[in-house]
């Protein structure tokens, strides 16, 4: 496959929440899962058969490729692909009904007590370092993941069934409030993504790794909800169909022609219009859907209930001159990115109410990020190699840690490598490869984020969707400036309902 063309699908499938199913099919999807683990790994990225695909592919899949689809432009596409080709390899393993949703806005909190976690279907929560021991997926069940190192491990899952997913009031502020593709991929960075990471497998357990999250089958359920959220987002206005700007992860500009990381068969123009004749799927309208108003840009009338049928809209013209190419895979650490990058484009002006008064004014074209003005080395006084980055008047020093070197510097963050690090393609394809870690370092916060916007209790902070803390950013090497602004902002609108 080159290419999906935009006709329109005619019968597209249903993507149901987990709930909607009737227990024997709630079976049959689980039996579906648990035959995808039994396949061997196959390494298949562009153009894979989906009678082969494993398990493993996509847990592998994703780690390779986690720096690069994470906290830039390519987050939605790069995972509506994935989940695409999750639901083809289901289909080869008995389960044509589409891949299903853990709809975490309806059931925010108290979600313990739901089907998709009982000893018959995915079961519960374990504890950090401990096989989980519940559901189908558990060790006692047999059920196995593919280690860092090519081996086969039991999974892990930890989260805390006290934490709450954000609710459907807050998510509808999000969609509300997007009127670009920019504002709703940045809207993952106030996270409501992160949230369902954490509070499903805290930072220590597998579906919250930094970047081998997919081990655990929650992950397609809580991913799919985001692809849902996105999907609502982009019926509810003609225009937002194929919007698609901003940078990829390391600063160029994306396009609808560049070829995506890992699905290098795919681009953005292939997947974003779900009512195409390849994609061809649909949502479910289930309890989180909550109502809100929103103004098109264009002066259309909003569609708020897209669900379950298709709602066509027209393809851009593809450009002839288009020569994108994906980004490079690089050799890295898997733990250290995930969680690290993506969350880090958040959006500095509040979110927008329930009831929107019209769409922003359009944005002038942004600077690219990498077109920084100069990139300035020193010594600091503790002997540290520093990097001064200027861009349109204004300097950031950043303090390079030991043992690392300049990779790659843009206006909002700085990527260091281990010395002597090279990107080679060759070590991903054997199982026991040598792992290695980029980081990213980012500017200092302003003294204004320095102070937390409200001192809550415990008891206070309870209905609130679960926070992301500075030790958590700091693990993951996330924009603590902006983690903290989005604490802010999510505790206001929690607090002020």
């Amino acid at each position: 496959m080159t290419s999906c063309h935009p006709a329109a699908c005619t019968n597209p499938t249903v993507r149901r929440e987990f709930g909607q199913l009737s227990s024997g099919e709630q079976q049959q999807y689980i039996a579906a899962v648990k035959s995808l683990a039994t396949r061997p790994q196959t390494f298949q990225f562009a153009n894979p058969n989906p009678a082969t695909l494993s398990a493993h592919d996509f847990a592998f899949t994703h780690a390779r490729n986690a720096h690069w689809a994470h906290a830039c432009a390519e987050f939605f596409v790069f995972h509506r692909a994935m989940l695409w080709r999750y639901e083809q390899a289901l289909a080869t393993a008995g389960w044509s009904g589409g891949i299903v949703y853990l709809d975490e806005a309806g059931y925010s909190s108290g979600w313990i007590d739901l089907p998709h976690f009982q000893n018959s279907t995915f079961g519960g929560e374990g504890s950090p370092g401990s096989c989980l021991n519940s559901g189908q997926f558990g060790a006692n069940a047999g059920y196995q993941v593919l280690g860092e190192g090519g081996q086969m491990q039991c999974l892990t899952r930890c989260g805390n069934p006290n934490d709450n997913f954000w609710d459907a009031g807050s998510i509808a502020k999000i969609i509300a409030g997007s009127h670009s593709y920019s504002d709703m991929n940045n809207g993952d960075t106030s996270n409501e993504h992160a949230n369902g990471h954490i509070v499903l497998g805290s930072g220590q357990c597998d579906v919250g790794n930094p970047s081998w999250s997919p081990r655990d089958p929650l992950f397609f359920l809580h991913h799919a909800y985001i692809d849902k959220l996105f999907w609502k987002w982009q019926n509810l206005c003609p225009s937002y169909r194929y919007d698609y700007e901003g940078n990829l992860a390391d600063g160029p500009v994306a396009t609808l022609d560049t070829p995506l990381d890992s699905w290098s068969d795919l681009t953005p123009r292939d997947v974003l219009d779900t009512n195409n004749d390849a994609m061809c799927y649909t949502y479910s309208k289930s309890v989180g859907d909550f109502p809100f108003t929103h103004v098109c840009p264009d002066g259309s009338t909003p569609n708020y209930e897209p669900f379950g049928r298709s709602n066509p809209a027209p393809a851009p013209t593809k450009t002839a001159t288009s020569t994108g190419t994906a980004s490079p895979t690089p050799t890295i650490d898997i733990n250290s990115v995930w969680l690290q990058n993506a969350f880090i484009q958040m959006i500095n002006k509040p979110i927008a109410g329930l009831s929107s008064g019209g769409p922003p004014p359009k944005k002038a074209a942004s600077r690219r990020d990498e077109e920084k003005d100069s990139v300035v080395l020193g010594v600091s006084a503790s002997g540290n190699i520093t990097a001064t980055v200027s861009c349109d008047g204004k300097k950031e020093i950043y303090v390079l840690p030991g043992g690392y070197e300049m990779y790659k510097a843009t206006c909002s963050r700085v990527v260091v490598v281990p010395i002597g690090f090279e990107f080679q393609n060759d070590e991903w394809e054997k199982p026991g490869y040598v792992g290695k870690k980029p980081k990213v370092l980012f500017p200092e916060c302003d003294e204004a984020d320095d102070e937390p916007f409200v001192e809550l209790s415990e008891a206070e902070k309870a209905p609130c969707p679960r926070l992301l803390t500075d030790e958590e950013a700091k693990t993951w090497m996330m924009d603590i400036c902006k983690v903290r602004k989005a604490n802010k902002r999510i505790l206001k609108n929690c607090i002020q309902g």
